[in-house]
């Protein structure tokens, strides 16, 4: 069974580990966005729209997190999927599926249809297996762009405890 707790709600040495796991996956990205700490890493994690943090009893799975793109809003809002990361040892278990699954679920229940995502090219087929479409590449970062129109899954429902 899965835990889900907002990023919000957790101790403080969680959220460091978090922080701490994420600054040190995606550091060129902060940087760029001139997050250059772990303490901004974590300023910025609890003010973004979600962010979530998966457990399996007290041991860490991962850490997922949605944006809205506030800049680039023409007529729809534009949400973003952001900071997915999975701990190695719980990778190739269809832990991450189940994950993506969850959020999915949670935000079509918000009545949010449509979700993006910017990836590298590793992780394009992960995504594709889930159904996500690759848009186009960004000019500026040359990342992927996925977008992935969302619906209900009932298969997963049962796999989590409820919102902490």
């Amino acid at each position: 069974m899965i835990t889900v707790k907002n990023y919000k709600n957790i101790s403080n040495d969680l959220k460091y580990k978090v922080a701490s796991i994420l600054f040190t996956e995606w550091k060129n990205n902060f940087v760029k966005n001139n997050i250059n700490c772990l303490e901004q890493v974590i300023e910025k994690l609890d003010n973004i729209f979600i962010c979530f943090v998966f457990l399996d009893q007290d041991n860490f799975i991962g850490t997922l997190s949605i944006n809205i793109d506030t800049e680039n809003v023409t007529f729809n809002t534009n949400y973003w999927l952001c900071n997915f990361y999975i701990e190695k040892e719980y990778r190739n278990n269809k832990k991450g599926t189940k994950i993506l699954a969850f959020i999915e679920n949670y935000l079509y229940k918000k009545n949010i249809l449509i979700l993006h995502l910017y990836c590298e090219d590793n992780v394009v087929d992960f995504y594709k297996k889930s159904k996500w479409n690759l848009s186009d590449k960004d000019k500026t970062t040359g990342m992927n762009i996925m977008i992935k129109m969302l619906e209900k899954h009932n298969n997963i429902l049962g796999e989590f405890k409820s919102l902490q």
